[in-house]
């Protein structure tokens, strides 16, 4: 596993970028909708993880 990687693109890009932002939208919102929308971001990320996860994995085999 390429924890220089980990790093960067999920713990720093995810956590300052999506995570901090969206979760301050979510506690803004009435209560009813936070765990609704919060399930819909973590689809969210879920999604934009693997689409950056693909990128990296095209651009190392097109590398190698």
């Amino acid at each position: 596993m390429d924890w220089n990687s980990f790093w960067k693109n999920v713990l720093c890009r995810s956590l300052l970028w999506f995570w901090i932002p969206v979760h301050t939208v979510t506690f803004l919102l009435p209560p009813s909708f936070r765990v609704l929308f919060a399930a819909v971001l973590g689809a969210i990320l879920g999604l934009l993880l693997a689409l950056l996860s693909s990128k990296q994995t095209e651009a190392a085999s097109e590398a190698a």
